[in-house]
């Protein structure tokens, strides 16, 4: 669990006593764009989330990615550490 940062393109978790994570999002996740505000949604629940927000993810921390991964170039960009996301809740305050 952590909250959600958008920063320079890049999506991270910010978990608490963890270094950022650039969030790597499965296939099945948007972009989303509402009253200036940057998020995802995922297509397969409709679960979305914004920056700010408190989610948790389904997923892993990975220590690299491959050239497999959808933006793979973006995800260099953002840096490592990085974790994987299938999954999305966000946490109601």
């Amino acid at each position: 669990m952590g909250k959600l940062v958008y920063e320079q393109g890049c999506f991270k978790l910010r978990a608490r006593g963890q270094p950022l994570q650039t969030i790597i999002w499965h296939s099945h996740f948007s972009l989303l764009s509402r009253d200036g505000k940057t998020g995802v949604v995922d297509e397969t629940s409709g679960e979305s989330a914004f920056a700010g927000d408190e989610i948790r993810i389904g997923g892993g921390v990975v220590d690299s990615v491959g050239s497999n991964v959808e933006n793979y170039a973006r995800a260099r960009e953002c840096g490592a550490p990085y974790t994987s996301a299938n999954t999305l809740r966000r946490v109601k305050p």
